[in-house]
């Protein structure tokens, strides 16, 4: 008994040299097909998807710069716009602002410091009324310059002391 261990699909020789042909043209159709499917395309697709990604970016980045500058511009012009100007005293500024703000029964003392700060002492004021007063004055074109800022026993009240000054 004779035992076929020469099993093949089919033998190249046995093949005509057209059918050859077409089975390499064939051939090199399906392996450039896998390579297109499985690798080019997906690399081809993250590709472009990056590039979107990069370009919204962009666009978000140049709208916050714009908008930073015109924050900018705002806060410059923050203090012409609420009638508040230098011809006008330090103190006065920081008085009336303590007044809007309910913080006028706390200042203890205000006194010039130098030719262009003022320094205030507070005593057991309420802290988120402290906050409220320095953004007010801020906006007028006023910053702090050195706060020390003491907790008290009560909650929310605090003692501190502020030197202002002009933008």
């Amino acid at each position: 008994m004779k035992h076929n261990s020469d099993f093949t699909f089919a033998s190249l020789d046995a093949i005509k040299p057209r059918d050859r042909i077409a089975l390499a043209i064939g051939g090199v159709v399906i392996v450039f097909s896998f390579l297109w499917f499985v690798v080019a395309e997906p690399l081809q697709n993250k590709a472009e998807h990056l590039v979107g990604r990069i370009s919204k970016q962009d666009a978000d980045l140049r709208w916050m710069q714009r908008s930073a500058e015109e924050i900018h511009r705002l806060r410059k012009s923050a203090a012409v716009n609420q009638g508040t100007s230098r011809s006008e005293s330090l103190l006065t500024v920081v008085d009336r602002s303590a007044k809007k703000v309910g913080l006028i029964q706390t200042i203890k003392r205000i006194e010039p410091a130098g030719e262009e700060g003022v320094r205030v002492w507070i005593e057991a004021a309420v802290f988120d009324n402290l906050l409220l007063w320095l953004g007010d004055l801020r906006v007028s074109g006023v910053h702090g310059i050195s706060i020390t800022v003491e907790r008290q026993k009560t909650p929310g009240r605090v003692n501190a002391k502020v030197t202002l000054g002009w933008l």
